[in-house]
């Protein structure tokens, strides 16, 4: 019988902990990440500014809504994740790299902000990382343009 108290206890104690924990953590993150791709920087700036291509290769229900500001360059969308309802922001960076090769090639860098309101996710999204999910968008963008692999490193 006291057993099932014991189990109760643990149960209550792993909630709480998620909730300090999530409250502990920090409410807004900032990620930035970028790869370099050689396509011309003209085709990738098409593809990230037409809202009704993202579903062909974003893997993710989202809503985005164009932000105004952006510097010339960049594009700026405000996403919700459908499933979560997590706002966050992306701003794209798009410039060619210097070619090696003399092939066309391109620098994309994504910068992310968002702020993660329950606790519980706040926990388990400071455990894991904010960054896993703006390397997966670079990794399925770069998969769409027919390079699958390429090497995703930090923005300075």
């Amino acid at each position: 019988m006291y057993w099932i108290l014991v189990i109760m206890a643990a149960i209550a104690a792993a909630v709480i902990a998620l909730v300090v924990g999530g409250m502990a953590s920090p409410r807004e993150y900032r990620v930035a990440r970028r790869l370099t791709v050689p396509v011309a920087p003209a085709v990738v700036h098409a593809l990230l500014g037409d809202i009704d291509r993202y579903e062909n290769w974003v893997g993710a229900p989202l809503s985005l809504v164009r932000e105004d500001g952006a510097t010339p360059g960049q594009i700026a969308w405000q996403v919700v994740d459908d499933d979560t309802g997590v706002r966050r922001g992306w701003v794209w960076d798009v410039g060619a790299a210097t070619p090696t090769t003399g092939a066309s090639a391109t620098v994309i860098a994504l910068h992310e902000r968002g702020s993660i309101e329950n606790p519980v996710m706040r926990f388990f999204a400071a455990l894991l990382g904010h960054a896993g999910g703006t390397e997966r968008t670079l990794q399925r963008l770069a998969t769409h343009l027919g390079h699958a692999g390429t090497v995703i490193e930090p923005c300075p």
